[in-house]
Order: structure tokens, then sequence, then C-alpha cells
């Protein structure tokens, strides 16, 4: 019975972040410092419509929704992932504290479980993803990794390691270091996500700039894709629709992007100060993708 509360939960969760994207983007934005900082915001189309705030210090790159449905936040100067709800921004815990070493990028797996960028521990912890226990070290050989952590269409894991101006690719169900992408482009690599085209786009802090690396190239083609007014971009990139939203937490900004020629088209937000790592609500249809998926994680672990 239990089980069934849990998955009728996630999926009235999930519906409820669809509705609120089905009129544009909807995005959860880290803000790291400053007037607005220590908390995530949500940003619509109107603006600010809501914060998860308190119980997390310095939050950085790592912000995602959850199998479960709720919003998971690193707190990169507390060294805790926490969770908040969603749907009105109230805090709901400590999900994870042990092995965190300036926890920034976070994402979850194929599997369920969560990953977390450790930034001083140079390495990569796994977690639960139900009970939030430290199953143990990932992947590691990493210097200073930040926002950047996701699995790419192939399954295997993509980290961005900023002290060695990379994104380092790692097996994803056995966390053997697989290869290093690099290119002149590419300075201080942080956030990261891989576009609709299933080509990866990096946003590189010591540039100010976002990379496109071309994984269908032969030698997987570096370059730079967008860079009109980004200042010192850090963890947040994400697409939706025909478009790329960056995080430019030099200019307190969100800006909007074409995802196919990379010209800028706008400034969404503004009102959030140094911001970090963001979360895109899907769209409406990949909304219910997710809760397939979410329902389907949950019965197996039953």
């Amino acid at each position: 019975m239990k089980n069934v509360i849990q998955i009728m939960c996630v999926t009235a969760i999930i519906v409820s972040l669809g509705s609120l994207a089905s009129a544009g983007p909807v995005m959860w934005v880290n803000s790291e410092t400053g007037a607005t900082g220590n908390q995530a915001i949500l940003l619509g189309t109107t603006g600010t419509t809501m914060y998860a705030t308190g119980y997390v210090f310095a939050p950085r790159g790592g912000i995602s929704l959850g199998p479960d449905g709720m919003l998971y936040v690193a707190g990169t100067g507390s060294n805790t992932i926490v969770t908040f709800d969603p749907t009105d921004g109230s805090y709901v815990g400590v999900f994870a504290a042990d092995g965190l070493s300036a926890p920034n990028g976070l994402t979850f797996g194929p599997n369920g479980d969560l990953y977390v960028n450790n930034e001083t521990g140079n390495n990569v912890t796994r977690y639960d993803g139900l009970t939030g226990a430290l199953i143990g070290v990932f992947a590691s050989g990493l210097s200073a990794p930040r926002g950047g952590i996701c699995f790419g269409p192939d399954n295997d894991l993509y980290v961005t390691s900023a002290g060695s101006g990379d994104v380092k690719v790692f097996n994803g169900t056995t966390g053997v270091f697989q290869e290093a992408l690099s290119g002149t482009e590419l300075v201080t690599p942080n956030g990261m996500a891989f576009g609709p085209d299933g080509n990866l786009y990096v946003n590189d802090e010591g540039s100010n700039h976002v990379v496109r690396i071309m994984l269908d190239e032969p030698g997987n083609e570096i370059g730079v894709f967008a860079s009109s007014g980004l200042v010192a971009p850090r963890g947040g990139i994400g697409f939706y629709g025909d478009t790329l939203y960056v995080a430019s937490a030099g200019s307190d900004e969100i800006i909007a992007f074409d995802s196919t020629t990379g010209a800028k088209t706008g400034v969404f937000s503004s009102e959030v100060t140094v911001p970090n790592g963001l979360y895109i609500v899907p769209e409406p249809a990949t909304v219910s993708l997710l809760a397939l998926a979410g329902l389907a994680l949950l019965r197996r672990r039953r």
C-alpha cells in the first residue's frame, strides 16, 4: 500500500510540474550568493514564483528533480544534498551527507541512483536513489569537477574536470575511465547538457562561452557555439524547445540563445544573483515519459 501511495504522489508532482511548463519555460535556479543567495528560485515566464530556501549553503551546479518527484539541491558549502517539495518550495530534509566534499553537480542515473561531483574530493560519489545511503566512489582521477555531470545517450557518464580543462567520460555501469574530450576552446569547463541533436554543450567559465562537442563527428569536433553576453557561465545550462538557456553568473542573468545557430535571443531573467545550476521543468510531452519512467523505477525497486 505504501508503494502505491508513493507512486500516486510521484505522478501528481510530475503532472503538476508539467502543467507549469505548458505555458513556456519554467526553471529552478540555484542562487549561489548575493541578495538572493543560498536558495533555489523557481522562475517562470512571469518572473519569480517560488523560493526553496534554508538548510542549504552556497548551492552551485547541483539541482535536479529526482525519480521520487522531489527537488534535489547540492549544498556546496554545507556538504549536504537536501530535498525540497517542488510544488511549494518547502524543505523536506537532508538526503545525503556521507562522502561529500564540496558537492557541486549532481545527476540521477538510468538505474535511479544519485551521482555527485565532489569539487575538492576530485571524484564522483554514488548514492542509493531511494535511501541516500553512500554506495561508494564511482569515478576518480578528476581535477575540480564542478557543475557538469550527466549520462549521455550512450549511457556513459560525462563529467567536467575544470582543473584539467576537459570533459572526462566514464563507463556508466562500472565507472571505468574511457576518454577525455579536450580542445583549446575548453579552459574551465563547468555545467553541460546534451542537446536535442545529440551533441554535448558545455559552459566554459574561463572563456565566457558555450562550447559544442560534436560527438558524431570524427575526432569529436569542438567549437564555440554561443558567447554573446555571457560572463562566467557556471553550472546552469539546459534546453527547452528551440532555445538554449545559460546561467551567466557574472552578470546575474539567465540568457537565451537559439539552439540551432547559437545567436542570442534575449534575457530570460535578471532576478537571481550569481545564478549557478538550473533545472528546466520538461515540456509536457517529456513529463509524461518521466512519469512513466519514475513509476517503472519505483515498481522495480519494490
